[in-house]
């Protein structure tokens, strides 16, 4: 199915089925045989978290980043397709997408995507400038083939052989990977054993071998202050509260965490 309007109040497929738009502006293409919940993705509290923390500049240098590779790699002209696969409530592919139109004049027409509706909910009501939609990325994405110039896929899963599929030739993927310090902190206080992140850059880059021809990789490493009126957001942001005793979330709250490590890699390729 390919999506074939993104500016009527309704969105029309190859297939002819129409999918209309919510008051709140994103459109539900999440079929119920599609979803293992009735509310899918992260919750409201961590979504909510993420957005507090976004607001702060935590994400900043993330968001330059992946908007410096976009214009290295690629030919942004008027109407370029922009793509962000798991955007979560959209804080980053917004600021992304901020950052491209201030640049050179590029207006790139742009579409985020999460399985979460409260997530794309949040979105929808930060910037109206996006097309904001409620998919399973796991599953066949509801565009057609070849229909983006540049895909976003940042601390989100990957699904390679249909972020190949909705690029053109030649079109940028940029990926955004945590590496073995990204909150290091923060997972030594919640855990006694922490894990380490399964992925790093090679493993990456072997996934997106076949389809892709990588051309940059850029590590990204810095500290942010945590104060106290923000460490809650902090430590509900991401998916390592879900398993945190009670006692060590309520122990590292009393007790503060003065900084954090982001450490992250992001993936410059070229679809093949």
């Amino acid at each position: 199915m390919g999506v074939t309007s993104a500016r009527s109040p309704s969105l029309v497929c190859a297939e002819n089925h129409s999918f209309d738009l919510s008051a709140k502006g994103y459109v539900n293409l999440l079929l119920p045989g599609q979803r293992k919940s009735a509310e899918p993705g992260y919750s409201k509290e961590m979504l909510q978290a993420r957005r507090a923390m976004s607001k702060l500049g935590f994400f900043d240098p993330v968001c330059e980043a992946v908007a410096d590779l976009i214009q290295r790699h690629s030919r942004l002209a008027a109407g370029s397709g922009v793509f962000d696969a798991g955007c979560g409530e959209g804080h980053i592919f917004s600021s992304v997408i901020s950052r491209l139109r201030g640049s050179q004049g590029s207006h790139p027409d742009a579409i985020g995507l999460d399985i979460s509706r409260q997530g794309i909910a949040l979105a929808c009501h930060r910037d109206h400038s996006i097309m904001w939609c409620v998919a399973n990325l796991d599953r066949r994405l509801p565009f057609a083939s070849g229909g983006f110039e540049i895909l976003t896929n940042i601390l989100a899963p990957s699904n390679v052989m249909e972020f190949r599929r909705v690029l053109r030739g030649s079109g940028l993927l940029v990926k955004v990977i945590p590496l073995d310090d990204h909150l290091v902190e923060l997972r030594n206080a919640l855990y006694e054993r922490p894990r380490g992140h399964p992925l790093t850059a090679e493993a990456t880059e072997a996934e997106l071998g076949a389809s892709f021809d990588v051309v940059q990789k850029r590590r990204l490493t810095y500290r942010r202050q945590v104060g106290a009126s923000s460490l809650r957001d902090l430590v509900r942001m991401t998916p390592l509260f879900w398993k945190a005793k009670r006692e060590r979330i309520e122990a590292l709250e009393t007790a503060g965490l003065p900084q954090v490590t982001v450490d992250l890699c992001a993936i410059a390729a070229i679809a093949r």
